[in-house]
């Protein structure tokens, strides 16, 4: 099985810990994703989904900032298979994952989703 650097895509929308609630939303929507890497520098710090930054919004205003929020840790490494990374995306709900060079470094290099996946698939399968 290959790993999944192939469908890695390296533009992504991130944002930093220090990242305003509102801010994270507001980019969010105008990238049209549903979830973000929250990076400390280039290390990943955790997931922000765009419904949970709303919830949070809300209840807490914008005085906070996303890396006060309670983040999942939720990621691939660029040498886990594709199978993997579905296989986490299904069990956690998620539409996107971030992708690390490896677990001990946790330098973020780009994410994959469901559809990069589902591509591979396709072409494998027509």
């Amino acid at each position: 099985m290959a790993g999944i650097e192939r469908l890695v895509e390296r533009r992504m929308v991130a944002v930093s810990k220090v990242t305003s609630v509102s801010s994270a939303i507001q980019l969010m929507k105008g990238a049209h994703v549903s979830l973000v890497p929250v990076l400390d520098g280039k290390l990943l710090f955790g997931i922000l989904e765009r419904d949970e930054a709303e919830r949070h919004l809300e209840r807490w205003g914008d005085e906070r900032n996303v890396g006060t929020m309670r983040l999942r840790r939720v990621f691939v490494e660029l040498k886990d298979t594709p199978e993997k990374a579905a296989k986490l995306m299904v069990e956690n709900k998620l539409s996107r994952l971030p992708v690390v060079n490896s677990a001990d470094e946790m330098r973020c290099v780009g994410t994959i989703s469901a559809t990069d996946i589902a591509r591979r698939h396709k072409k494998k399968l027509f």
